[in-house]
């Protein structure tokens, strides 16, 4: 069976292609960006839903049972780490100046060893200054995290808004798959089918895969750190595991805390960090990735690069972690069409779109 394209309908489509763009990187990204979380926070806990109904469990019920689980969870990971992190950042604040002094002074004794070989002819370098500045912009950051008190108010109603978003969509899924069947043509059925299957494992291997990587990463980071000797070993864990939520930078961002504090102690002490850290990112890459991920993903670091910066630009902070989840479902978008329909160009009338069986 095909499907012809005329040449107006190309236009058309563009021109919707164009505007749709523009809409997404205008006022109403906020909304879109909750909307987005809602959809992933779904494709999460829609399979526990559908385990559920298999066992003869009311939709209503399951639906239910699956968010008391999920938050119940969240709650009990919250309780166990939170106070364990945030007496950490206490202690990392109440000790921040002595960490700054130890800096200096470390500084300074590099500064002397260089001024004995004649180096400091050739990098004219005042690490003092470096000092100060790295100092004034660390301090600048711990402010900035304070500052985002006053917008907790508006923190909380976005996640509300995201739980209503995305309980309406576990609800009312059914009812969107019934009328999204009965709009489309007999003969796309088995393709829309093809297409649901097709993000869903895509979809929901990655967001799995990424929570596994952040948890692993995270433990494995707070234990080895832990284990050179280094502070605020939950702290600098968490960060670290975090961070693994930005792909390629994110193993950077997560050691750089790490060892500027191993810094500040002693500076054989960053050379033990960086060791921990490399072998960690080679069980990512070596094991971790492959039995997790096992390949989905497949996208090239150069695009997830581009997505980081491009989606930092849009939408700041929420555009950088939603970056690879977008590109993702556009990737798999692309690579399902390529290989579910063909172009054909027809000499005496308009091209046409044949669906592969």
């Amino acid at each position: 069976m095909y499907y012809r394209v005329a040449d107006w309908l190309k236009a058309i489509i563009f021109a919707l292609a164009v505007l749709l763009l523009y809409v997404f990187i205008g006022n109403i990204l906020h909304t879109i960006s909750l909307f987005v979380t809602a959809a992933i926070i779904v494709f999460v806990i829609h399979p526990i839903i559908g385990f559920l109904e298999k066992q003869k469990v009311n939709r209503g019920l399951a639906i239910a049972l699956t968010y008391l689980a999920f938050f119940g969870l969240l709650t009990a990971i919250l309780l166990t780490i939170g106070p364990i992190i945030a007496d950490e950042f206490r202690s990392f604040l109440a000790d921040l100046p002595k960490y700054v002094a130890s800096l200096r002074t470390q500084t300074a004794y590099v500064t002397r060893a260089l001024e004995r070989v004649g180096l400091t002819r050739l990098l004219p370098i005042d690490p003092n200054s470096l000092v100060s500045q790295a100092t004034s912009i660390a301090t600048s950051q711990v402010q900035n995290v304070f500052s985002l008190i006053p917008s907790l108010v508006s923190l909380i109603t976005d996640m509300f808004l995201v739980f209503i978003v995305s309980l309406y969509m576990l609800i009312f899924l059914p009812s969107i798959d019934r009328s999204m069947r009965s709009a489309l043509p007999s003969e796309l059925s088995s393709v829309y089918d093809r297409f649901l299957v097709s993000m869903k494992t895509a979809l929901s291997k990655y967001l799995l895969g990424q929570l596994a990587f952040m948890a692993t990463i995270g433990v494995a980071s707070g234990i080895g750190v832990w284990i050179v000797g280094l502070p605020f070993p939950a702290l600098l864990g968490f960060w670290a595991g975090l961070t693994e939520i930005i792909p390629v930078l994110g193993p950077v961002l997560g050691a750089i805390p790490s060892i500027i504090v191993a810094l500040t102690i002693k500076p054989i002490l960053a050379l033990y960090v960086v060791i921990v850290f490399i072998v960690i990112q080679q069980l990512e890459n070596n094991v971790l990735a492959p039995f997790i991920l096992g390949g989905t993903v497949g996208l090239n670091p150069l695009l997830i690069m581009f997505g980081i910066i491009a989606g930092g630009e849009i939408a700041g902070i929420v555009g950088i972690f939603l970056a690879v989840p977008v590109l993702v479902v556009v990737s798999n978008i692309i690579r399902f069409i390529s290989h579910n329909f063909n172009y054909e160009r027809v000499k005496d009338g308009p091209d046409r779109i044949i669906i592969r069986k």
